[in-house]
C-alpha cells in the first residue's frame, strides 16, 4: 500500500511539472518587429483588435481571426463579414475617440494607406499599434507569417503561404515562355502606371509579362502618350472602375488604336481590389490573369 500512494503522489508532481511547464509555455514572451522596425513583446494573445487598411483585415480574415475582430475602417468591404464590423472611421479620418472607447489590444496600420499624423495620435493615446505595411509578395507572406506569430497560430500562417507558394509555381511554369510586353494602367488622367517596385510588377512577371514600366524609379510612374506608343504594349491590363468597355480607353487616348494590344484585342478590364491591394487575394489576382493570358496564348 505504501509502494501505491508513493506511485499516485510522483504521477501527481509529474502532472503538475507538466501542466506548469505548458502554463510557462503559453504565457511565454516573444519578440517580433514590425515593418517601421519597433520592436515588440507580447505576452499573451490579443483579443480585441482593430483593422485600419482592407488588405489587412482581408489577411485577417483569412487567418480566421475575425472573431478578435472589434473595429475596421469603411473601405474594409471584404469578406462581406467585415462591413458588419464596427467602423472607426477612414483611412485618413480615423476616428480616435471610437477606438478608444473600444479599448483594443493591439490595432493593425499600414504606411501607405493610413497617415503618419494618425500614427503618432494612437501612439499617444497610448494605443498599441502594430504598422504591417506589405509592398510586395513576399511581404504579404511576411504580414501572414507576423500576424501567425502575434496570434499564436504560426501552423495556419505557414499553411496559407505554402499554398500561395505552389499555386504561384504552377503558374510560373504554364507561362514562363509567354514573355509578352505590358503595362497596368492605375490612372488614365494623368496616365499612371505600375512600376518596378509594386507587386502589381511582380504579378505580371509571374504571369509571363514584361512590363514596360519595369525600369522605372517610382513605384507608380508619370507615362506620356509618346512613351507609351513607342513601348507599344502587347497586353493592356487596366481596373475596371476606370472604363466599362475597350473603346473607352480611346476617348482619352485615340492614339493608341495603332497599339498592338488594341489591334490583337488584348484589353484586359481587372476586378481593382484583387488586382490593387497587396493582401491574400493576390493569388486570385495571378490566377485570373493566368487564364486569360493562357486562352490569348491558345487562341493565336
Amino acid at each position: 500500500m505504501k509502494y501505491i500512494s508513493l506511485l499516485i503522489f510522483a504521477i501527481l508532481c509529474l502532472l503538475c511539472l507538466s501542466c506548469e511547464k505548458s502554463d510557462n509555455k503559453s504565457q511565454q514572451q516573444y519578440f517580433l518587429q514590425d515593418d517601421l522596425g519597433n520592436e515588440f513583446i507580447f505576452e499573451r494573445v490579443p483579443e480585441k483588435i482593430i483593422s485600419t487598411a482592407p488588405n489587412l483585415t482581408e489577411i485577417l480574415f483569412k487567418l480566421e481571426l475575425n472573431e478578435k475582430i472589434i473595429g475596421v475602417t469603411s473601405q474594409c468591404d471584404f469578406p462581406a463579414e467585415a462591413k458588419s464590423k464596427e467602423i472607426i472611421g477612414d483611412m485618413l479620418s480615423l476616428n480616435f475617440e471610437k477606438i478608444v472607447n473600444l479599448q483594443p489590444d493591439l490595432l493593425f496600420i499600414t504606411v501607405e494607406g493610413n497617415t503618419k499624423e494618425a500614427y503618432n495620435k494612437l501612439i499617444d493615446l497610448g494605443i498599441k499599434v502594430f504598422v504591417s505595411n506589405p509592398r510586395d509578395l513576399a511581404g504579404i507572406d511576411k504580414t501572414i507569417s507576423d500576424f501567425g506569430k502575434i496570434f499564436n497560430i504560426e501552423k495556419i500562417a505557414d499553411s496559407v503561404i505554402n499554398d500561395f507558394q505552389s499555386r504561384k509555381e504552377k503558374i510560373k511554369q504554364e507561362l514562363a515562355s509567354i514573355k509578352k510586353t505590358s503595362m497596368f494602367v492605375v490612372s488614365l488622367s494623368p496616365l499612371i502606371l505600375a512600376g518596378k517596385n509594386t507587386f502589381i510588377n511582380e504579378i505580371l512577371i509571374e504571369c509571363g509579362l514584361k512590363n514596360i514600366a519595369e525600369n522605372s524609379i517610382v513605384p507608380y510612374p508619370v507615362f506620356s502618350r509618346e512613351e507609351v506608343l513607342n513601348k507599344n504594349p502587347e497586353f493592356i491590363l487596366i481596373p475596371n472602375d476606370l472604363v466599362r468597355v475597350n473603346e473607352q480607353i480611346l476617348e482619352y487616348y485615340p492614339e493608341w488604336n495603332n497599339l498592338d494590344a488594341l489591334k490583337a484585342k488584348r484589353i484586359l478590364l481587372l476586378q481593382p481590389d484583387i488586382f490593387m491591394r497587396p493582401g491574400p487575394r493576390y493569388i486570385y489576382a495571378m490566377e485570373n490573369l493566368h487564364e486569360r493570358i493562357k486562352f490569348f496564348n491558345q487562341t493565336e
